[in-house]
């Protein structure tokens, strides 16, 4: 996802820092109790780019390499050539843990429509009395990637220009020079973070930006659930 939001127009410094990182996953065999992974797709590698993939069955580790830098890595190394029934074993796994997450893919037409119709819907005015505004959902997530640039100076008068990254919960994000903030009442900057995984995304890029992770309602200090949105959202809720 962060591909498409800092390739579309290239950002140099993002780039060049994803050159350089080598990438190691491994499926997972004991979901968390936040997790909902499996409503964006499932746990398929399948498409995935990796350097390296592992997947422990507690006697054996499978490694898979997806990448000329992952056999580079393991070339040398005295590993055995995996038997396809290793291969079923995961596919078990997979489907174990999609059973106990009660595997059931989103319709993701479906939730992109009631976030087009659906501006003025009750559940935002709940969100935002809920809402503390302090960010933690922002910064905890792997897709947020909003920033600010701000000026460093030091008492001998140099300085430079840096970005860091900014949360949209904040009240200050929406601040401007003039002293107008496009974004000062809580509930736009709560309904915001939200359109900004399931609807601006999709209609941009036709994919959705949140990866079902929860660590946005793990950090919730208002113990707000992204699921509720969700269920709403799909008919299932209100």
């Amino acid at each position: 996802m962060l591909d498409k939001y800092f390739g579309e127009l290239p950002e140099p410094f993002y780039l060049t820092r994803k050159e350089g990182t080598f990438v190691a996953g491994a499926t997972c065999t004991e979901p968390h109790q936040s997790c909902f992974c499996v409503q964006f797709g499932g746990l398929s590698t399948e498409g995935l780019k990796y350097d390296l993939w592992f997947t422990d069955f507690g006697d054996v580790i499978l490694v898979e390499t997806g990448s000329a830098r992952g056999e580079e890595v393991v070339k040398d190394l005295d590993l055995l050539n995996a038997p396809k029934e290793l291969l079923y074993r995961k596919e078990r796994i997979i489907e174990r843990v999609e059973r106990e997450q009660g595997f059931r893919r989103i319709n993701d037409k479906k939730i992109f429509d009631w976030f087009s119709e659906e501006v003025t819907h009750e559940i935002w005015e709940r969100l935002a009395e809920e809402c503390y505004a302090c960010g933690k959902c922002n910064m905890i997530c792997p897709t947020c990637h909003c920033f600010d640039v701000v000026d460093m100076t030091d008492l001998e008068g140099s300085g430079e220009r840096v970005r860091i990254w900014d949360a949209c919960h904040l009240f200050r994000y929406g601040l401007v020079a003039s002293g107008h903030n496009f974004r000062g009442e809580r509930l736009a900057r709560a309904q915001y973070r939200i359109y900004d995984k399931f609807y601006y995304p999709y209609e941009r890029y036709g994919i959705f930006a949140c990866v079902g992770c929860g660590r946005c309602f793990e950090a919730c200090s208002a113990d707000i659930d992204l699921r509720d949105v969700l269920k709403v959202a799909g008919g299932e809720g209100s």
